[in-house]
């Protein structure tokens, strides 16, 4: 599944989900918060949705933009 495709499937969501969405530290609880709001999400979706969410930098220093 594409994340183009896991977005049309998603619909509209409310805003404070999103929110929440957006505050969750892990996949799992990622997973759970979608379960908890009736939407389908398998644990690959989640940890997907959660890399785009949170992507890794891997750096030390706050990204060269925020200066």
């Amino acid at each position: 599944m594409t994340i183009r495709d896991l977005i049309a499937r998603l619909g509209k969501v409310d805003q404070e989900v999103m929110g929440q969405a957006m505050l969750c530290d892990t996949a799992e609880s990622l997973q759970a918060l979608a379960e908890e709001n009736s939407i389908a999400l398998s644990m690959q979706e989640a940890d997907e949705l959660f890399g785009l969410m949170h992507p890794r930098t891997d750096e030390l220093a706050p990204p060269s933009w925020m200066w």
